[in-house]
């Protein structure tokens, strides 16, 4: 919410602003907070005010959940995301005695790997652990791959590194887009878990692997439980049908 408000009044602010006209007003706080809604959401979320920066002693024992990330590699993709940013987030402020984070980035837009992390951690969502935890990015370390790719992209090197140190897998990467081609969609969010799952195989140390899936999965459902539901089709059949039709005849086929 506080990072929603944030957006919505610098966008307001630079709207003004690109008026050019002489002492344009900026937004103040106190067009967010009201006597209706009279708590700053930034205070409420601890976005105003931060923690000093700490060194935890190794020895220090931590919570079962800080335990289980002590001396872990986690590998991440879809990191730059919504969910991503979040997790990576989280686990660097909250797990002091965590290895290391791999982030699978991909160029994108003319842009390397390298400047999408730096643009990636200029995000607000990042300024606590700034402050608390100024040296993080000495645990981060950014791989270049696509999970729309075979063997997701990666060089040799950097599979072998991963085979190597990883211990925990959030794999996140995948398009959400509801009127994604369907090839590309089937690419990313399906091979490219096939993928993920064969590389996983590989890692000589892993303990765990998440799969963060859509939301949208069973969405004809009225009720959805905490269990597996049969597939309308057999998935091989559907890549099979989906993958030897032209782009034009799949375009009508996705509308019956």
């Amino acid at each position: 919410m506080a990072l929603d408000l944030h957006k919505i009044a610098v966008k307001l602010e630079q709207d003004v602003l690109s008026q050019g006209a002489p002492g344009a007003p900026k937004l103040e706080m106190s067009e967010i907070v009201t006597a209706q809604y009279p708590i700053d959401p930034f205070e409420l979320l601890g976005e105003n005010s931060f923690g000093k920066p700490r060194v935890v002693p190794p020895d220090e024992v931590g919570s079962p959940i800080q335990e289980f990330y002590r001396g872990a590699s986690v590998f991440v993709t879809g990191g730059t995301g919504f969910m991503g940013k979040t997790l990576t987030e989280k686990l660097l402020r909250a797990c002091p005695h965590l290895e290391r984070v791999y982030l699978l980035v991909r160029p994108k837009k003319g842009k390397t790997v390298s400047e999408r992390l730096d643009e990636l951690f200029e995000d607000r969502l990042f300024s606590r652990l700034k402050a608390e935890v100024p040296h993080f990015r000495s645990k981060i370390s950014v791989v270049t791959g696509d999970v729309s790719l075979p063997g997701l992209g990666l060089s040799a090197a950097d599979r072998a590194v991963l085979r190597r140190n990883v211990t925990v897998v959030f794999h996140g990467a995948a398009t959400v887009r509801f009127d994604e081609n369907i090839k590309v969609a089937i690419a990313i969010n399906i091979f490219g878990v096939q993928a993920m799952l064969e590389l996983a195989k590989e890692m000589k140390h892993l303990k765990s692997f998440v799969h963060v899936s859509t939301a949208y999965t069973h969405c004809p459902r009225q009720e959805i439980d905490e269990v597996f539901y049969p597939p309308p089709y057999d998935y091989k059949d559907f890549m099979e049908l989906v993958m030897s039709r032209s782009d034009d005849n799949l375009e009508e086929f996705s509308r019956t």
